[in-house]
């Protein structure tokens, strides 16, 4: 693996990379990767780009055009539990 990515501190979560989590929440599915893809149904939501402060959130950015918006982003707060 040539990409480098920033797994958190002692790379806490790099064991989530590869894998996918899915959730629907009212009439829409979603799905986001760590350090992967996130999309609603078929639409991206964009790609994981930076970890929020204190390594509490992802952000994926970049996804697909929304008229009078802009690309579409995702804001995932993490928390233990």
């Amino acid at each position: 693996e040539n990409e480098k990515h920033d797994y958190g501190p002692d790379a806490a979560y790099r064991t989530l990379k590869g894998q996918c989590f899915s959730k629907r929440i009212a009439k829409y599915d979603y799905e986001v990767c760590p350090f992967g893809n996130s999309k609603q149904d078929h639409t991206s939501i964009g790609k994981f780009g930076t970890w929020g402060n204190d390594y509490n959130s992802w952000n994926f950015e970049h996804g697909q055009y929304c008229s009078g918006v802009g690309a579409r982003t995702l804001l995932v707060n993490l928390r233990c539990g």
